[in-house]
């Protein structure tokens, strides 16, 4: 084997050895010693050169030997490039030019490094019951990279909490146990509704009649709701038990209302004296009022001195007014400064006679009241009438609270009484004088300011009679509050009829400054709408220079610059607190709740009165107050999160607009049965409310006012009835 390796190797040598050797041409001889001379070809490029690389070429002799050149390095390739932006992790470049092949920048370049991540934290979400939450996280503000991922964090799951059994009363049902999530009110185990409990019967105590109120004996009632089960036998009212001049049971004083003085104004009296002739206009003056006070007190003398053959007026003793040297100006104007300063005067006729040749004056009567017995009727009616405004003011030091309650009690009283069409003032003598309301017939203007002046004379708050035009020959009122500031009322545009309960304040002790064309809720079923004009944009008031000594006035006070505000008066819209409740002066004797404290919790009654700062207020409305007093039906009143009952007071007659919404831990509201009307959304996000306890009956909870979306939010409610059950 390693013979044979020997001989290859050996016959290849000698063949490389012959192809080296020149070729000899045929016929020539050829020294054994010559050396051999290559003979290349032409070079051929093997490897370009480029700006990254040397090339080579290469040639060949015709023995084979092949000669290689490496080449010199090859020039760029230039081409335009745009400039690039860097970015978190890459460098940029502005323009210009590159080389295509290595890449390298050749002119107008310049390298912006990466600008690195911009890290921004990514929030973290908390758990709740039923869904998943997450740590804290990080990411890049410009790429969105994350660069510290959040860790999920799983739902949290329910916390149980019992909800305490509520023993059922027999005013209100209870309830056994359950349990909610501590976390999120939801209910997970729900209470089963007890029924109400029979009542404990108890004697009711007998209790003596006074001179002020009623008296009982016998009977019983419900020891824990105070219901009668067994009427009491009524013990009439006593007599007064007087020691001198009062009662010793209470603070009645004798009082002879049938007294004009308690009555009467002077504005117009003391004016007199200010004119020119004023003495004797005085005097005049009091020659009239001391004829018409023997004829309105001496009800045994009629008036038969007629007028006219048809009787409709009758003339009042004479009065002469020839010394004094007065024009028939002067006369009637005396006699309507007189009208204006006696509005006890009920009877006394817009008309008058006089003699001039004779210097004498006659008052005149219409004839319903010219008898003496039918004044004697008419006089006992309002003296009757008068009481029982007056007693409603009784203890009363406020002039505001004094002028608030004649306000709504004489408005409540009567409506605007028109002719038969409906649009015509009517031009009955009682609808001008004080008859008109104190005998209960109706009103325009002038019996409204009138009989507003003879109480607000009684209760001594000074005050002044107005008359001008509104649209019209019209009456209206100055008072003079607590303040010591003068503010006009005009009962008739505050009387609404029928419409907004009968009442609203827009008229009602305003300044001159003051916008009186505002709305608030408790006109209608919307919010607040701001005024526009003041009170002086409609009224204007008769001044002295009117050319007909009737529609004459004498100078009115000067009016306060700003709204009534005194602290020690709670105005309407005022708020003050009690028991963590929020209530705001409604009218003269009511008030609205209008906000609920965060802090209180489980079961929450809103009571049917309060007491604040001595005096009693029926709580009859839940409604909004903003910051310039004005109610709005826009902004939940009982909002929160820790009621989870509430009962509302018996005297609310209706629930507004979103009253009870986002209340999501309250499981049962208790209404009741003076409940008339239910708005929208005043359920709305109560989530868990699952029991609507209605102090009446089924049929009349079928018979209250429901705007289409009232029960919005609410799903799966039952309605709990004194006689059954409505379910949703």
């Amino acid at each position: 084997m390693r013979k044979g390796l020997l001989a290859a190797v050996l016959l290849l040598l000698a063949l490389m050895v012959a192809g080296c050797a020149e070729t000899v041409p045929s016929g020539a001889e050829q020294s054994a010693t010559e050396t051999h001379i290559h003979s290349f070809g032409a070079w051929s490029i093997v490897r370009t050169s480029t700006c990254m690389e040397k090339g080579e070429r290469e040639r060949v002799c015709a023995c084979g030997e092949v000669q290689r050149e490496t080449l010199s390095i090859g020039a760029h390739t230039p081409v335009q490039v745009s400039a690039v932006a860097p970015t978190c992790t890459e460098a940029g470049h502005g323009e210009g030019l590159c080389c295509s092949v290595c890449g390298d920048f050749l002119s107008g370049q310049s390298i912006q490094p990466a600008m690195g991540h911009s890290m921004v934290t990514v929030a973290g979400i908390p758990a709740s019951c039923t869904a998943q939450g997450r740590t804290v996280g990080a990411e890049c503000s410009r790429c969105g990279e994350v660069l510290a991922p959040s860790t999920p964090i799983p739902a949290v799951g329910h916390q149980p909490a019992p909800i305490p059994e509520v023993a059922s009363s027999c005013r209100t049902y209870g309830s056994t146990g359950g349990t909610h999530c501590a976390i999120c009110h939801e209910m997970i185990t729900p209470a089963t509704v007890l029924p109400l409990s029979d009542h404990v019967a108890e004697e009711i105590p007998t209790l003596s009649a006074t001179c002020v109120s009623t008296g009982h004996s016998g009977g019983t009632q419900c020891r824990f709701c105070g219901e009668v089960l067994t009427a009491p036998t009524v013990l009439a009212v006593t007599d007064h038990t007087m020691h001198g001049n009062g009662c010793i049971y209470c603070d009645f004083l004798l009082i002879d209302y049938s007294n004009p003085d308690l009555y009467a104004s002077h504005v117009g009296y003391q004016f007199l004296g200010t004119l020119t002739n004023g003495e004797a206009l005085q005097t005049f003056y009091r020659r009239l009022d001391e004829v018409a006070r023997t004829f309105h007190t001496d009800t045994s003398v009629s008036a038969t001195n007629w007028v006219s053959s048809q009787r409709t007026r009758a003339k009042l003793t004479s009065v002469s007014y020839q010394d004094l040297k007065l024009t028939k100006d002067d006369l009637r104007l005396v006699f309507s400064y007189l009208h204006m300063d006696r509005p006890l005067y009920y009877w006394m006729a817009n008309s008058y006679s006089y003699n001039d040749s004779r210097g004498t004056f006659e008052l005149q009567v219409d004839a319903a009241y010219a008898a003496g017995e039918d004044r004697a009727y008419y006089n006992s009616m309002i003296y009757a009438g008068i009481e029982k405004f007056t007693a409603l003011t009784e203890g009363m030091t406020s002039a505001y609270d004094i002028a608030l309650t004649y306000h709504d009690a004489l408005i409540a009283e009567v409506d605007y009484t028109y002719e038969s069409d409906g649009r015509t003032p009517s031009e009955e003598i009682w609808a001008h004088r004080i008859t008109g309301i104190l005998l209960d017939l109706g009103a325009v203007c002038d019996s409204y300011a009138k009989t507003f002046q003879l109480l607000l004379n009684y209760s001594g708050v000074e005050n002044a009679f107005v008359k001008g035009m509104s649209g019209g020959r019209h009456a209206w009122n100055l008072v003079r509050l607590d303040d010591g500031e003068w503010y006009w009322c005009d009962l008739t545009w505050d009387d609404t009829g029928k419409e907004y309960d009968g009442v609203k304040y827009q008229y009602f002790c305003v300044s001159d400054n003051e916008y009186i064309n505002w709305a608030d809720a408790r006109m209608d079923r919307v919010n607040v709408l701001k005024g526009t004009h003041t009170f002086l944009a409609g009224h204007t008031p008769f001044d002295i220079s009117n050319e007909d000594a009737w529609d004459r006035l004498y100078d009115l006070p000067a009016r306060a610059a700003t709204s009534f505000a005194l602290s020690s008066v709670i105005e309407l819209g005022e708020t003050f607190k009690l028991n963590g409740m929020t209530f705001a002066r409604w009218d003269a004797d009511e008030v609205s709740l209008v906000s609920v404290d965060s802090t209180l919790s489980g079961s929450l009654t809103v009571p049917d009165t309060v007491t604040y700062d001595g005096r009693t207020y029926t709580v009859s409305e839940l409604c909004a107050v903003d910051a310039q007093g004005y109610f709005h039906s826009e902004s939940a009143v009982i909002r929160n999160g820790q009621v989870t009952e509430i009962v509302l007071p018996s005297s609310l007659q209706q629930l507004r607009y979103g009253a009870l919404s986002g209340n999501k831990a309250l499981t049962r509201v208790t209404l009741p049965r003076a409940l008339s009307h239910i708005a929208n959304d005043v359920f709305r996000d109560c989530v868990n409310l699952r029991e609507i306890c209605f102090a009446g009956t089924m049929q009349e909870w079928e018979q209250i006012e429901k705007d289409d979306k009232w029960d919005r939010g609410l799903t799966g409610y039952t309605v709990i009835c004194s006689d059954g059950t409505v379910v949703s």
